[in-house]
């Protein structure tokens, strides 16, 4: 039986990955996809979480990038459960590439023009956010839409769970 200590691990380890599994709990009612259980996560994953991440703190991301750093040696299970959540992960991310680089594009010239050329992204994010009002329609329209896109992946990541 694990301790308390490797029970909150699992739920760290859900909350980072938005753990999926055979043994989930469905939601056939809403039409969502399925709801990850600890259990499942204890049982994809607990051996690996005490014996490679036991010494990590117990937070979201530090549980999840320990797993991920020791990929290659978990057991068959947990590699393939972990694998399949940074698969999730890469294709959301993926589906806003389009809208990320149309927005870059978008507003280029005028982060330059008020910002200055030479910051660093978060630099330029802050400027952009100062001086909003600055900037071309097309730009704002082209940030407007990726936001759009990134507030609907968040609903849909906290619809499943």
């Amino acid at each position: 039986m694990m301790g308390k200590g490797w029970l909150a691990a699992a739920f760290v380890f859900a909350a980072g990955l938005g753990a999926a599994s055979a043994q989930e709990a469905s939601r056939p009612e809403t039409g969502r996809r399925p709801v990850p259980t600890v259990a499942a996560v204890l049982d994809a994953c607990g051996p690996d979480l005490k014996e490679r991440c036991g010494a990590e703190p117990l937070a979201t991301g530090r549980v999840a990038a320990c797993l991920r750093r020791n990929e290659a040696a978990l057991a068959p299970g947990c590699r393939a459960f972990v694998g399949e959540r940074l698969a999730a992960g890469r294709a959301g991310r993926e589906t806003l590439r389009p809208a990320r680089e149309t927005a870059t594009k978008a507003c280029e010239a005028d982060v330059k023009a008020a910002c200055g050329p030479d910051l660093s992204p978060r630099a330029r994010g802050a400027c952009f956010r100062r001086h909003v009002d600055k900037m071309s329609e097309g730009c704002r329209a082209a940030m407007a839409e990726l936001r759009r896109l990134q507030e609907q992946g968040r609903q849909r990541r906290a619809g499943a769970n």
